[in-house]
């Protein structure tokens, strides 16, 4: 499969492109979708709104993929719809593929959605509920509610969930679950 262009979406919109359009000149292709800051996306794109990518073509036809941040019709999930952008007739049998990958160091592909072969005569078809969000962590650290650790960074507060720094850092976690270690502020200071 060949590489048919990349969009990254960034701050709730989609940044520029080096090129306008990307042809692939080819059968079978993908299309690189990067989302960063996912939780501002959410939460200042508006529920019955989308973000485009930038047009790519692949066997000859213009392709966009539209991000749902709150869903397509459920606001719990991501939804990701393939849309043929373009008034070419006839219209086109597909087989697409979405995946995610949640950091991007460790490139395993997860949440895979495969489509049966579809006839796009509409000029649209997706996965409408393709990732459910789990939003239960993401609104405790949100609210900072239970926070046991507060990291002071040139005078201003952070709180921070002591389990989660343990759990995503080895440096946190010898210094964190020491020994009798009770501490509750980490002091930053800046070496210069």
């Amino acid at each position: 499969m060949d590489f048919a262009g990349a969009s990254l979406i960034a701050d709730d919109k989609l940044c520029a492109a080096i090129e306008s359009v990307v042809d692939a000149g080819v059968d079978s292709g993908y299309h690189l979708l990067v989302v960063q800051g996912y939780s501002c996306t959410k939460e200042k794109t508006p529920k019955d709104e989308w973000i485009e990518s930038h047009p790519f073509i692949v066997v000859g036809r213009r392709w966009i993929i539209d991000y749902h941040p709150n869903g397509f019709e459920d606001e719990e999930y991501i939804s990701l719809v393939l849309t043929l952008d373009d008034d070419i007739e006839p219209s086109v049998n597909v087989q697409y593929v979405f995946s995610s990958v949640d950091q991007s160091e460790l490139r395993v592909p997860k949440n895979i959605r495969q489509s049966q072969s579809v006839y796009l005569d509409e000029h649209l078809d997706g996965q409408y509920e393709f990732m459910k969000l789990q939003s239960h962590l993401g609104n405790l650290l949100l609210s900072k509610e239970c926070a046991h650790i507060t990291f002071e960074v040139g005078g201003e507060d952070f709180a921070a969930h002591r389990c989660l720094l343990v759990a995503r850092s080895s440096v946190f976690k010898a210094q964190l679950c020491g020994a009798m270690n009770e501490s509750s502020v980490v002091k930053i200071s800046a070496l210069y």
